[in-house]
């Protein structure tokens, strides 16, 4: 509530009925517009290179790679490895051609 009557919560933030402000969504976490409380508060999309789990995004293994808002790495086609935190299948080389780089 403002002095021009109810507004709408913005992104990220949410108001129960009846509150005189919006709240911000926990560090982590976004929300849509109108959001009503801090259940629609969700952890925020991974970048490339990471995926989600339970707990938040967590960096992809050697030998896989994702692109930003992963649930899940893609793993190297065979024969080919990529470093930690890769973030496209241009990553992944040939295994052979790691030790000259």
């Amino acid at each position: 509530m403002t002095d021009l009557g109810c507004r709408p919560c913005g992104e990220n933030t949410y108001s129960g009925p009846g509150a005189n402000s919006c709240t911000p969504c926990p560090h982590g976490t976004v929300s849509e517009a109108r959001s009503t409380s801090v259940e629609d508060c969700k952890l925020a999309p991974c970048e490339a290179g990471e995926f989600m789990t339970q707990l938040g995004c967590v960096q992809c293994p050697q030998d896989t790679y994702s692109g930003p808002g992963a649930d899940m790495c893609t793993t190297c086609p065979d024969q080919k490895t990529s470093p930690p935190g890769s973030v496209s299948v241009d990553n992944c080389i040939y295994r052979e051609c790691v030790n000259i780089i």
